[in-house]
């Protein structure tokens, strides 16, 4: 089961769950680090640390993390530096990170493990509104991969990001430690986007952007939304998403439970949005 929730730790406590972690100084990173690869030790999955720097001048208080893995099999933990992972001073191409994730994964699983899992400094990969919006069309786009593969990630970006793109990154992840934007709008392998939390009128302006940003799957010339786990959403925060199923000349689905289908009512005098069961 995937994480969609607020944690407080690095833990993961399945395969295929991407926490969005935000962390205040270099000793935390390592700490949370640490956290989540031991656990991805234990489970039988090939580790790496990402951060920026050569490998062999990153944080001290990673090493010997791999010792436990290293008495049975070479290979276990890697310490890889954040140029060799991404693109380094270039907005990312999201299809293309992509691809680089699943290789290394499939990779993994072929030498043997249960999969990949990452903890990964990504601050330097957000510097600049381009690279930020890229980015976050990327973890998007690898939020479906995660979702069927074994690859199991904590992204982690320094406070100095600032609130703006803290919040806008925290969206697109299953989980966060955070809660600074009450919903979430993760990918989906059957619907495409699923949507959950809660949309109101504080958020809404951040809400509203997001489709725009992500650019969610087209497929058949609908825009296809899971709002099942949607706890509430005040409706005046539909038109944003419909203008971008407009500017896509598609249509916009909303699929949601009975309660769900009952406050989405509304919806249904917008042009190019339909509301239905959940599959």
């Amino acid at each position: 089961m995937r994480l969609r929730r607020v944690v407080d730790h690095a833990r993961h406590g399945a395969f295929a769950d991407r926490v969005c972690r935000l962390y205040r100084d270099r000793a935390e990173f390592a700490r949370r680090s640490r956290e989540s690869l031991a656990e991805g030790i234990t489970t039988g999955q090939q580790v790496w640390c990402i951060s920026p720097g050569a490998p062999n001048a990153l944080p001290a208080e990673l090493a010997g993390l791999s010792s436990r893995e290293a008495a049975s099999r070479d290979g276990g933990a890697r310490v890889v530096s954040l140029g060799s992972a991404y693109p380094a001073g270039t907005a990312v191409d999201p299809e293309s990170q992509v691809r680089v994730c699943a290789e290394a994964t499939e990779a993994a699983v072929a030498a043997g493990y249960r999969g990949l899992r990452v903890a990964a400094d990504r601050t330097a990969l957000v510097a600049t509104p381009e690279q930020l919006a890229a980015f976050v069309r990327y973890e998007h786009k690898v939020d479906r991969y995660m979702a069927l593969r074994p690859f199991t990630a904590m992204c982690a970006y320094h406070h100095s990001v600032g609130e703006h793109a803290s919040a806008v990154l925290a969206t697109v992840h299953p989980a966060d430690n955070t809660d600074a934007t009450g919903f979430r709008f993760s990918d989906d392998p059957v619907t495409a986007s699923a949507l959950s939390g809660e949309l109101d009128l504080a958020n809404g302006e951040l809400f509203g952007a997001t489709p725009r940003t992500v650019d969610p799957v087209l497929e058949a010339g609908q825009i296809v939304i899971d709002a099942t786990a949607l706890e509430f959403i005040d409706h005046r925060n539909l038109p944003r998403p419909a203008e971008h199923a407009v500017r896509h000349d598609s249509e916009l689905v909303l699929r949601g439970n009975r309660a769900g289908r009952a406050r989405l009512r509304q919806a249904l005098e917008l042009h190019h949005v339909r509301v239905e069961p959940a599959a």
